[in-house]
């Protein structure tokens, strides 16, 4: 072989090599794989919640910021374990809202968080629910109370009996568990992504609107139905000592799996120590006397303020107060998007519309134009 065909196929060689290197970096940034030396920094800088945009990580790589940027990179990534959104809707539940809140899950949670509804009642085979329930992957368990308890409590309490008898049913312990009002609420985000760290064993609960932005119903002594249902239960004593406190409301509270079984077994003995007991009532006593945090210890109680854009309480927030940023998402004054929109139908506000329409159900056979 000549000297001049040698160069010439260790050209050709170099020339390919080069080439492949090319496609090769081309097919990291297209998939963002990062390489030895970005995995270090990945491991120090998560992606960070949706309802938390601005909170910074350091320095990062261009093609970190390109994963970040990247539209299906806007939730936070999925949790290596598992976790479960327990709710209760009786088969009278107008569909149009049980599909708000299934749909708008699916959409913002983690494909793994198994969602479970208790019904009263089977769905009929083949019907819209039965179909929507199917399509979504949702988990319908019939469960229902009787007789005694269910002619003297009030159905918001004893559903509290219902959610209770479901996790001790379970032969599987779930990494997180929230537990929600179905016909009220939708999703806007991953209410899950605060559970990391030290938090993965926390139990959550929200408050509503702080007397700085309600006025004078901003606390339990005030807003007349929370005073009623403590009174209720606790007496003028059991008031005294929670009444300055700000309401937290029952509807939504997330927790590890320890603290979540702790947690709905004391709503569930409190409520039936006293048929005039109501769960909101129960609820915000426990978090404020203090025996809720020593029941679950040593896993800590984290009351959230309505300003940090997890839950949105949309009944105790002034008009005024409630701000939609451009893509249609309730924010805070900040412009953090909430995780979860509760309460939104009733309100004054226009949230409830959007959200029918934005998670809307077809016509049985509709077609697109």
């Amino acid at each position: 072989m000549s000297r001049h065909s040698l160069f010439s196929r260790l050209g050709g060689l170099a020339t390919a090599v080069v080439i492949l290197l090319l496609v090769w970096n081309h097919y990291l940034v297209l998939h963002n794989l990062p390489d030895a030396n970005e995995r270090g920094i990945r491991k120090q800088c998560p992606l960070q919640p949706a309802f938390c945009p601005k909170l910074g990580c350091g320095k990062a790589t261009r093609n970190h910021l390109e994963v970040v940027s990247k539209p299906e990179a806007r939730h936070p990534a999925p949790p290596k374990g598992k976790n479960l959104i327990l709710g209760m809707a009786t088969q009278n539940i107008e569909l149009a809202r049980l599909g708000v809140f299934l749909r708008s899950a699916r959409e913002f949670v983690s494909p793994r968080t198994l969602i479970v509804i208790l019904s009263d009642q089977p769905s009929a085979p083949n019907s819209t629910r039965a179909q929507l329930l199917d399509a979504l992957g949702v988990q319908e368990t019939v469960s229902w109370v009787s007789g005694e308890l269910e002619s003297q409590y009030h159905p918001n309490s004893h559903r509290w009996v219902l959610l209770r008898d479901f996790l001790k049913g379970q032969k599987v312990q779930y990494d997180a568990v929230l537990f929600t009002d179905v016909r009220d609420v939708a999703f806007q985000g991953d209410p899950f992504a605060i559970m990391t760290g030290q938090n993965k064993s926390s139990l959550f609960v929200f408050r509503e609107a702080s007397p700085a932005r309600r006025g004078e119903d901003g606390t339990i002594a005030t807003e007349q139905r929370n005073k009623g249902w403590v009174l209720k239960c606790f007496g003028q004593e059991g008031l005294d000592e929670i009444g300055r406190e700000v309401v937290s409301c029952a509807g939504v509270t997330m927790s590890g799996w320890s603290a979540a079984l702790v947690y709905v077994s004391l709503m569930v003995d409190t409520i039936l120590s006293k048929s005039t007991c109501i769960d909101q009532g129960v609820h915000n006593y426990l978090i404020y006397s203090g025996k809720l945090q020593r029941s679950i210890s040593p896993a800590p109680l984290v009351v959230v303020p309505l300003e940090q854009g997890v839950v949105a309480q949309v009944q105790s927030m002034p008009p005024q107060s409630v701000w939609r940023n451009k893509i249609g998402q309730i924010v805070t004054p900040t412009g953090i998007p909430y995780a979860i929109v509760h309460q939104y139908d009733r309100s004054k506000h226009r949230y409830q519309p959007q959200a029918l329409q934005q998670f809307q159900l077809f016509p049985s056979g509709s077609v697109l134009p």
